[in-house]
């Protein structure tokens, strides 16, 4: 019978004991650890650049620090201040702690799988932008703005081709996407979800674009798409906008409004290209399924479930077709 110690492994060192008696002659490899030594920096305000491929295990503790990650599959804890993390590209893990971090997924491949980072923003107010890879971001709570934004003058946006999964948490969040099948979850608090937030951005990267997928949650969100998308306000006074512009589809994708409550949430229909700049030609056809659909000049527009036209008013319901240029 054999007795194996494996002392250290958190440092990356092990020490192998082994016990056996006379009659048990047997010995077994000892388990391979690949956990990278930790590195810890220090309480104040530091800088750590590595563009190797190595994975790193990055504590950043106290201060305001700076940790850049090359292209390994490494987990980088921001600890307290306000930190800036970025990845490089890999399957990295980054926590940003407490305050008001700033985390940016870089991401520099575009094959599946290599480029997948989970992102943690924790307390405070954060920035978290992605560019390529399916990645996973969580705001976690405090007023955090998570996709598009700017920074060292390149432009970085969130999730620019591939699939993202975007979690707000609490408080009052900004988040944003462009092209991919994203998937995004508002949380509690007065949050505003864009995909693809501007009409130049639809037509832009209308042939690339994916329908998404938004929840807005508790609270009196604002979530805006673009056309075949799937809207959710969830609790509260809601607005639920889309945008399309007729020139640059062959065919309308209606987007899907799955909980509209028309004593509570306001929906917003814009539409450009439709040569009439009034309203064209609008249409409301109640389907058996209880859920209706609104069609301008004969393309299905948008389906809103569990809905009939009669509950859809000035109040709750508003159409603007545009002609092209705004």
């Amino acid at each position: 019978m054999e007795l194996i110690l494996l002392l250290g492994a958190a440092f990356g060192v092990g020490l192998v004991l082994d016990v056996f008696d006379s009659t048990d002659n047997t010995t077994e490899d000892a388990p391979i650890d690949d956990t990278p030594p930790p590195t810890e920096l220090t309480d104040q305000n530091d800088f750590l650049e590595d563009k190797t491929n190595d994975d790193l295990l990055v504590y950043g503790l106290d201060g305001d620090d700076d940790i850049l990650e090359g292209y390994g599959n490494s987990t980088l804890f921001g600890g307290e201040g306000s930190d800036y993390l970025r990845s490089e590209g890999g399957q990295d893990i980054i926590f940003g702690g407490n305050d008001a971090d700033t985390i940016v997924i870089y991401n520099s491949s575009l094959r599946d799988g290599e480029d997948e980072a989970t992102a943690y923003g924790g307390a405070g107010n954060d920035w978290i932008a992605t560019r390529f890879g399916d990645d996973e971001v969580h705001g976690g709570s405090g007023n955090d703005l998570i996709g598009d934004a700017t920074i060292f003058g390149t432009e970085v946006f969130g999730g620019i081709t591939d699939d993202d999964t975007i979690y707000g948490g609490s408080g009052n969040d900004n988040i944003s996407t462009r092209v991919g099948a994203d998937i995004v979850y508002g949380g509690t608090g007065d949050d505003q979800i864009m995909s693809a937030p501007s009409l130049e951005t639809e037509i832009r990267y209308n042939d690339l674009a994916a329908p998404d997928t938004l929840y807005g949650g508790e609270g009196n969100d604002r979530v805006f798409a673009v056309n075949g998308s799937t809207l959710f306000g969830g609790e509260g006074e809601d607005t639920l906008a889309t945008i399309t512009r007729a020139s640059t589809v062959d065919v309308f994708e209606p987007v899907v409004i799955a909980d509209f409550n028309p004593d509570e949430d306001m929906i917003e229909l814009t539409a450009y290209g439709l040569g009439n700049p009034t309203f064209g030609d609008i249409t409301y056809e109640d389907r058996d399924d209880g859920s209706v659909m609104v069609s301008i000049d004969g393309n299905d527009y948008a389906l809103i479930l569990n809905t009939q036209s009669s509950d859809l008013n000035a109040a709750n319901l508003s159409i603007e077709a545009r002609p092209n240029g705004g």
